[in-house]
């Protein structure tokens, strides 16, 4: 195996109810995306991950003078978008909602940004079913990100449906949120929650690349991080680069 990489992405998990009403939620969408969105323009070493449709939808409508901005991003790689329109309950959904929520999903990306995403993004909400990579592979999605479901350490694995459908899956760490390392005493942080311990986590990912969060639960901006955190995102991973070359 070739040297492991600890690769960190921000995210900031866009859930559309569990903070308030749907309205709100949009709404702190927007200041949570315009603000990561600005980030990646200012730091070329960063990128950012939207979840779903539904958000990147309403930010637009807000804010049209970003679409050229998402959309050269995209095209660099430092911003992906999740294609389903909006977060679902897996197991609790009918499986023709589940197409017409992927479909909508992509349709909007190609014809408003001329985006083709083929990747889901459900990190929270629990549930999988027989049938999921049936389902996101007829509609055009060959890739699958998740957390909290399996794979506590995380894992990246392929997931077969009974008629042979197969979708890649990631299961990030532990959790969507940031997680510090198993051996790393500088941060205050809860031990009970889950660290990242690298020698479990990269059994999980046999070509030694994990992607971890550098985000802090949901819909929120990076000065929350740096409140619960104790000091920046960037400064933290800056930190782990000299401390895990």
């Amino acid at each position: 195996m070739t040297k492991p990489q600890f690769t960190y992405m921000y995210q900031s998990h866009l859930d559309l109810f569990w903070l308030g009403g749907f309205h709100t939620c949009l709404e702190q969408g927007n200041r949570v995306i315009k603000e990561y969105t600005d980030r990646c323009v200012e730091q070329e070493d960063e990128s950012y991950l939207i979840e779903t449709v539904v958000f990147l939808r309403h930010f637009l409508r807000s804010y049209p003078q970003y679409a050229e901005t998402i959309r050269e991003l995209w095209k660099q790689g430092r911003i992906d978008i999740g294609c389903a329109f909006v977060d679902v309950w897996q197991n609790l959904v009918l499986g023709e909602s589940h197409i017409r929520n992927i479909v909508i999903g992509r349709k909007w990306l190609q014809r408003v940004l001329g985006i083709d995403s083929r990747m889901a993004v459900h990190p929270d909400l629990p549930g999988l079913t027989a049938q999921t990579p049936q389902i996101y592979a007829r509609a055009g999605v060959d890739s699958y990100v998740t957390a909290r479901k399996i794979f506590k350490d995380g894992q990246v694995w392929v997931y077969r449906a009974p008629d042979g459908s197969s979708l890649l899956v990631l299961n990030q760490p532990i959790h969507y949120d940031f997680r510090p390392f198993a051996d790393d005493d500088t941060i205050d942080f809860n031990r009970e929650w889950g660290v990242i311990d690298p020698e479990r986590t990269l059994k999980g990912f046999p070509l030694g690349r994990v992607l971890l969060s550098a985000g802090s639960s949901d819909l929120t901006t990076m000065d929350i991080f740096e409140e619960r955190i104790g000091r920046p995102a960037k400064d933290v991973i800056e930190g782990y680069r000299k401390r895990y070359p």
